[in-house]
C-alpha cells in the first residue's frame, strides 16, 4: 500500500502557499500538462488531483470551487485505476464525493461508503499503521452517523481508536482533519455532547494544529 510520503507534504503546502499568493495558474498549468500527457503515471494523477483539491479550500471565486471538484475526482479515479492501493487519492476521493452526498455528478467515481470500506481493508494489512489511518475510522463514523446509527457507529469509531492507539501525525495536511470535525458537529446535533467532545479530543490528538478542529 503506498502511503503519504513527505513529497505530498510539501507538494500540498506548495500549493496552498500558491493559492494563497494568487499565484496558482502557473503551477495548475504545468500539473495538468502533466497529467494529461498520455504517458502520464499515477503519479502525475495524483498531483494534479491533490492541486485541484488544495486549490477548493483556498479559492475565493465560488464558480471555480465546481470544476475544482469535479475535476480533482476525475484525476483520482484515474490514479486509482492505475494505483489501486495508494491510500491518499482513495481518501481524498472519500471526502470529496462526502461533500456532495454521493457521486459527484460527470465524476467518475463510486460512492465514498464504499470507498471507506475499500480503503479500511486496506489498512488493516498495513503492519504499522500511521495515526492518520483513523481518519478513515472518522469518515466512516460520520457516513453512519448521517443514516442515524449512532450508538453502533460512536461503539465502532472508539473500538478503532482503542486499538489503534492515539499519537500526533507530526504534519499538516488538507482534509485528514475533516472527518473528525464533521463527525464532531454531526454528534454535537443528534443531541450527543459528551461523544462530540470525545471524537473532538481524539482529532486533537492526532492533528494537534488544525484550527477547524480547534473551533469545532
Amino acid at each position: 500500500m503506498r502511503l503519504l510520503t513527505n513529497a505530498d507534504v510539501e507538494l500540498a503546502a506548495t500549493l496552498a502557499l500558491c493559492a494563497r499568493m494568487g499565484n496558482a495558474r502557473k503551477i495548475l498549468e504545468r500539473l495538468r500538462d502533466g497529467y494529461e500527457d498520455p504517458a502520464a503515471g499515477p503519479r502525475a494523477m495524483l498531483e494534479y488531483g491533490l492541486c485541484r483539491a488544495v486549490f477548493l479550500l483556498n479559492d475565493r471565486n465560488d464558480s471555480d470551487k465546481g470544476p475544482h471538484q469535479l475535476t480533482a475526482v476525475q484525476a483520482f479515479s484515474r490514479c486509482l485505476d492505475l494505483d489501486p492501493q495508494s491510500w491518499l487519492p482513495r481518501f481524498l476521493r472519500i471526502e470529496l464525493n462526502s461533500v456532495m452526498g454521493g457521486v459527484m455528478p460527470g465524476g467518475t467515481s463510486v460512492p465514498a461508503e464504499q470507498d471507506i470500506e475499500t480503503l479500511l481493508s486496506l489498512q488493516a494489512g498495513v503492519a504499522d499503521p500511521p495515526p492518520y489511518f483513523l481518519s478513515t475510522h472518522a469518515a466512516r463514523l460520520r457516513a453512519r452517523l448521517r443514516t442515524g446509527t449512532v450508538t453502533a457507529a460512536v461503539e465502532e469509531f472508539a473500538a478503532a481508536t482503542a486499538a489503534a492507539g492515539v499519537t500526533a501525525v507530526g504534519f499538516s495536511f488538507p482534509y485528514l482533519d475533516l472527518p473528525f470535525r464533521e463527525s464532531v458537529l454531526l454528534l454535537r446535533h443528534l443531541g450527543h455532547s459528551a461523544d462530540a467532545e470525545s471524537v473532538k479530543a481524539t482529532g486533537l490528538a492526532i492533528y494537534r494544529e488544525s484550527l477547524p478542529l480547534q473551533v469545532a
